[in-house]
């Protein structure tokens, strides 16, 4: 269900923080955002704890916005039946 807000349960951050790393670091199938040169100019080359934060505040604060306003367009219009 969409609730349009962040799930701040702890197994569920965790989960993220570990897609979040996994993003980053790559698999066998695909190199990570960190394999990057750019990146690793702009931002650092080993992902640590005050980078994850410093992105997850970045996040919050730019992308969530938007992407709710979206959210909110999206939902369908509920319509009263003509009796």
């Amino acid at each position: 269900p969409v609730t349009q807000s962040i799930d701040r349960d702890e197994s569920r951050q965790r989960q993220a923080r570990d897609k979040l790393i996994q993003a980053w670091q790559g698999n066998g199938q695909a190199p990570g955002e960190g394999k990057d040169p750019y990146l690793q100019r702009l931002l650092m080359r080993q992902l640590e704890e005050q980078h994850i934060e410093a992105i997850i505040s970045a996040v919050e604060r730019y992308l969530l916005p938007p992407f709710m306003f979206n959210l909110a367009k999206s939902e369908p219009v509920k319509r009263e039946k003509k009796a």
